[in-house]
């Protein structure tokens, strides 16, 4: 009997765990640290900030308001792809020929080394473990939590991306979020595109 009332109290204290992380998560507070009991307090800030950071409409160029999710789409996917949309410059020789190099022989050289698993141990400790992740829904404190698990497909990727090998489609699939600038944006130009990227 009282081997199954501790196993129960231990169950609950991971249960209670899992909660106060998927908030700590949800309320982005970097300062604190995750597994603070204090979940109202996660609760709050996660409301707060998904209050603060809702897109309710916005206004195209003649200065209409767009408040259907399809009507502010288009407002806001014409604005980037005409601010970085290419005009296909020519003439870029002329261009190469007066910049500065930056990269030494020995710096290049540097770069054309095999990366080694330690290397990529250590870039991937100096991550903050609960960035926002991306679609795969993995952020770094999994792949920290785990690297005995899956850390040798970790390095092995990351080398084959090193050396130019590994095909970036999937993983280049990013999140972009717009973040408000300023308090009740109305204008596509008071929002900052951030993109939120798979951990590897």
């Amino acid at each position: 009997m009282l081997a199954h009332c501790r196993a129960l109290v231990k169950e609950i204290e991971k249960l209670r765990y899992q909660v106060e992380s998927y908030w700590y998560t949800r309320a982005s507070r970097l300062e604190l640290k995750d597994g603070d009991k204090n979940t109202f307090y996660f609760h709050h800030n996660a409301k707060q900030r998904r209050k603060r950071n809702k897109i309710v409409g916005i206004e195209d160029n003649e200065g209409c308001w767009c408040e259907k999710e399809e009507e502010a789409g288009r407002v806001i996917d014409s604005y980037f792809r005409e601010l970085f949309e290419s005009c296909n410059p020519n003439n870029m020789e002329a261009v190469a020929a007066v910049m500065r190099e930056v990269i030494t022989p020995e710096m290049n050289e540097l770069f054309d080394r095999d990366l080694s698993d330690a290397k990529v141990k250590e870039a991937l400790f100096q991550m903050h473990p609960q960035k926002a992740p991306s679609s795969d829904s993995m952020t770094t404190r999994f792949y920290q939590i785990y690297l005995d698990v899956v850390g040798r497909d970790v390095c092995s990727f990351v080398r084959d991306w090193w050396m130019g090998k590994a095909n970036l489609t999937e993983v280049n699939q990013n999140n972009v979020v717009l973040i408000p600038k300023c308090p009740e944006p109305k204008r596509i130009t008071e929002f900052r595109p951030t993109s939120l990227c798979n951990v590897l």
